[in-house]
């Protein structure tokens, strides 16, 4: 009897211990998670004038275009022109990468426009008119849902701004995958979806 009280009570510890451990991962990832969608709304909501006027223009010719129009080739060429109508330095980048052991290659399409900072410093700016849907997962988790949904369908934003979301997004959509208990597509990786507007390899167009 005293054998068997004694190993009801390691047995009780032991699931103790085990909840209080789940406990401490579980607070530590939801931090994370308050961290992530922080950082996402502070990056997003930091705008400067440049990006303001150039996302007016944006939308002063593509407000009504439906979803499916905006990631067109032809779309983007006529909205590159729009913009050098506006005073925009804008050009249409076509980036393709090499297949390599981690990463699939590929090709993406976007708009840069060249401006200069308060400094007067050259600023490259990122115009991608199908931003939101590249982070679109089938079976996503709440907290990812979330996140995404903060990213808007337009983005207008300098390089670095680019980055820092790029790696908030991969990061959370690797949790999601692996919470799900499925593996993680090389095409989700922060590698990949870094390639598609940075990638050595940048032809611009007129």
């Amino acid at each position: 009897m005293g054998a068997l009280r004694k190993h009801s009570r390691e047995s009780m510890n032991q699931s103790v211990n085990e909840l209080c451990q789940a406990n401490i991962v579980q607070t530590g990832r939801l931090f994370e998670l308050w961290a992530g969608l922080a950082m996402t709304h502070e990056i997003l909501e930091s705008v400067n004038i440049t990006e303001t006027d150039i996302l007016g223009s944006i939308m002063k010719y593509i407000g009504k275009k439906i979803d499916a129009e905006k990631s067109t080739t032809a779309l983007k060429k006529w909205l590159v022109k729009k913009l050098k109508s506006d005073g925009h330095n804008a050009t249409l980048c076509h980036t393709t990468w090499p297949t390599t052991l981690n990463c699939p290659g590929g090709d993406y399409e976007y708009i840069a426009i060249v401006s200069e900072d308060k400094n007067g410093c050259a600023l490259r700016v990122i115009v991608d008119t199908d931003f939101k849907s590249q982070f679109e997962l089938a079976r996503p988790t709440s907290t990812y849902k979330e996140l995404t949904n903060m990213v808007p369908s337009i983005f207008v934003g300098t390089e670095r701004k680019l980055k820092k979301i790029i790696t908030i997004l991969c990061e959370e959509a690797r949790n999601s995958f692996l919470e799900r208990d499925l593996h993680v597509p090389p095409w989700r990786t922060s590698t990949y979806m870094q390639s598609k507007w940075f990638s050595a390899a940048c032809h611009k167009g007129t």
